[in-house]
Parts: structure tokens; C-alpha cells; sequence
């Protein structure tokens, strides 16, 4: 069953010139770059339809909005509502939506906290946990659609796959991975269960994570999914990139993993400064809409 609508097609698709020359300068002229945040953090501040600020120009719309829709990042599942006070804020994907309905970007998403092996009940392998978190995220989606009355119209629902070392936590991942072939393996099983179960029911799929913390847990698996990549983020929240995926605070750029790179399709989505940590105020990303429309063949507005 596929969860997702599909958006509406709007203006005429970018065209690739044939030759080098031509198309670099096509490509850079159709590179677009839409700003937005994720979790709880940062609150857009509305005007008209939600300017998206601080850090970013009054100009730029509040989008793409990915909230976090479930967890099994402590074990069991945890189902998180829309509400005005969670990590799945409903003002904030309702402000996103409402600049998806005007024209602008891809609208408000998902993401689901993926865990590993080491979280699975007795008995359940690393693969069919991965299925059943898979299973997990398909019905909080969906449950979360119900509760909007259908306003996420991002086509992916994103798996965070992350650690946090310095504090202790794994959840569940077996760390570090790539010192073990075993507890690789067991950690690739889980992420190859979540995506072939999702893409399997014709849902899109995409994955959240970092160069430093996808080789700590997956080694040097490669990804075929659209990424979103939290890499060289530790800045503050503004200036704004310049562009899609690069010219961040301190001239930072996207990184990505897994064999993809910023110039690649499958590069889609880049925070570049995360919260708290003294420097940001919340988790600012940028999305390459230019990536997103050639994904789906489709041609959204910023």
C-alpha cells in the first residue's frame, strides 16, 4: 500500500544541455535550494504562509518540515502524535503544508528512529526487525495523516540511523560495527529489512545520518536511497547556505555517505547547523528541490 501522495505538477521541467559547457551553466542555474527544519526546532516565524527565519531571508518560505513520527530507539515502539509540543509539531508541518498547497517545495514529512538488532525482542532476527520497524513507521505515517487530515506530502519516509558516543547512547546499533564482521552484518540486516520492506509495499525511503556515523555503524555499505546528511552541521544558524547543499555558516558543505555526494540525486538533504549546542537554536536543514524533482520527474516550485 503506498502512503504517500503524489504532489502536484506545477511549470515546465529544468532541461539538461547536451553538451559539458552548456550544462554545467544549466545546472547551476536550476540547482534550487529550499530551507526548513525538523523536530521540535526552529519555529518558523509566520508571515503570509510562514517566512522562514531567523538565519534565512524573510523571503524564503518555512520547507521542507520532517518531524519524527516514531522511535524504537530505546526498544518497543513509541508512537509520536502531532501535537503543538513534540517532535512531531503540528503547527510547524501545518505552516510547511500550507506553503506545499501555495506551490512552494515539497511540504511536511516523516522521519522514524531506527534501532538496532541489539533492541529486537528474543527471538526476532536483525533482518525481520528491520521489517517490523518497516511495519511500525508505515502505520504512524499513517496515523499521522489521519491526524492532519492528509497535510505530509514529502514522498519519503526517512530512517534515522544515528549514535551519540559521547554520551553512552547506541540504541541498539552495535558499535563499533566495522571492528566486528558479525555485529556488521547484524547492523546491515536491520537496515536492509527497514528499506526492502518499505520499498517493497511501493513506499519511497530515505536514510538520516552522517559520513563519521554510517561508517561507525554500517561500514562502507553503500546507499541507493535519498539521503539526508547532517555532516560539517555544528555551526551556527546563520548565514544561510548560498546555495543548495553548500555555503553554510564558516563555508561548510553538504557531505554525504554511502557512495552518494552532493551531486548526486540521491543527495537530497543537508542540516546544516543542529541544535543545542550552544551555537544554534534548532535544526536547520536545506533541501535540493532540483535533486527532489529530477527523483520523481516531477518539477515543485521553491
Amino acid at each position: 500500500m503506498r502512503i504517500f501522495r503524489r504532489p502536484r505538477t506545477l511549470g515546465r521541467r529544468c532541461r539538461l544541455a547536451l553538451v559539458l559547457a552548456p550544462c554545467v551553466l544549466v545546472l547551476a542555474a536550476c540547482d534550487i535550494s529550499i530551507v526548513g527544519s525538523d523536530g521540535s526546532a526552529p519555529a518558523p516565524t509566520v508571515n503570509g504562509f510562514g517566512a522562514f527565519e531567523p538565519g534565512c531571508s524573510p523571503t524564503q518560505t518555512y520547507d521542507p518540515h520532517v518531524g519524527e513520527v516514531g522511535s524504537s530507539a530505546y526498544g518497543g515502539t513509541t508512537y509520536i502524535p502531532p501535537s503543538t509540543n513534540s517532535t512531531d509539531n503540528v503547527n510547524f508541518i501545518n505552516d510547511a503544508s500550507a506553503e506545499y498547497n501555495a506551490g512552494h517545495g515539497v511540504g511536511a514529512g516523516e522521519y522514524y528512529f531506527l534501532s538496532g538488532g541489539q533492541n529486537a525482542p528474543s527471538g526476532v532476527s536483525a533482518y525481520q526487525w528491520g521489517v517490523d520497524q518497516a511495519i511500525y513507521a508505515t502505520n504512524d505515517f499513517n496515523a499521522a495523516q489521519a491526524a492532519t487530515g492528509g497535510s505530509l506530502a514529502f514522498l519519503f519516509i526517512m530512517a534515522d540511523i544515528e549514535i551519540q558516543p559521547g554520551n553512552g547512547a547506541y540504541f541498539g546499533w552495535f558499535y563499533p560495527a566495522p571492528a566486528n564482521s558479525l555485529a556488521l552484518a547484524a547492523n546491515e540486516l536491520v537496515w536492509a529489512g527497514f528499506y526492502q520492506a518499505l520499498q517493497g509495499a511501493g513506499t519511497n525511503v530515505g536514510v538520516y545520518s552522517s559520513p563519521t556515523i554510517w561508517s561507525e555503524i554500517q561500514g562502507g555499505s553503500s546507499v541507493a536511497q535519498a539521503e539526508w546528511t547532517s555532516e560539517g552541521d555544528y555551526g551556527p544558524s546563520t548565514p544561510c547556505p548560498t546555495t543548495a547543499l553548500s555555503g553554510g555558516p564558516g563555508g561548510t558543505s553538504a557531505q554525504f555517505f554511502g557512495g552518494q555526494s552532493s551531486g548526486t540525486n540521491q543527495g537530497l538533504m543537508w542540516q546544516w547547523a543542529e541544535g543545542p549546542n550552544g551555537l544554534s537554536p534548532g535544526d536547520f536543514d536545506n533541501l535540493d528541490l532540483t535533486h527532489y524533482n529530477t527523483l520523481f520527474g516531477i518539477n515543485r516550485g521553491a
